[in-house]
């Protein structure tokens, strides 16, 4: 038996999600049991932080693509 935590957001990014996994087993034996989830609401100034910081991202790589 192992816990795994996850957190996620969509590219929306309305919410943050997260989830507590129960994993038992292994390869195709494997279980997972969800023990908890929540999803918590993106804070606006975080998302345009985010945003932001992917831009820069992108205008960098561009310039190894063209």
């Amino acid at each position: 038996m192992m816990y795994a935590i996850g957190i996620m957001s969509g590219t929306s990014m309305d919410g943050i999600d997260t989830v507590l996994v129960d994993i038992d087993g292994f390869g195709m034996e494997t279980k997972m049991k969800v023990i908890g989830y929540h999803e918590y609401p993106m804070p606006i100034d975080m998302k345009e932080k985010i945003k932001k910081h992917v831009m820069k991202r992108i205008l960098v790589l561009m310039r190894y693509v063209v």
